[in-house]
């Protein structure tokens, strides 16, 4: 099932869209506090507190730090939102 949109497209506004570190390609955007991946259309994760908790099983899978959301565990950049 998809939500809104494409498969596979990302929310055209840059500032509600998160990217991964390393290649630059877009990975979810925001609706809300929810963040849509863009590859399937499915609600990956809740912002909370400067985490983003997986909707699945609720574990924190990234921290921020400014711009810039961290594993949780092993403290790597992960993503960032575009400016």
């Amino acid at each position: 099932m998809t939500l809104d949109g494409v498969a596979g497209e990302c929310d055209s506004d840059a500032r509600s869209c998160l990217y991964r570190c390393g290649d630059d390609a877009p990975f979810a955007f925001a609706r809300g506090r929810e963040f849509i991946r863009c590859a399937d259309q499915s609600r990956w994760a809740l912002l909370s507190d400067d985490r983003l908790l997986s909707m699945r099983s609720g574990t924190c899978l990234t921290h921020r730090t400014g711009n810039v959301f961290y594993d949780a565990r092993s403290n790597e950049p992960l993503y960032y939102v575009g400016a």
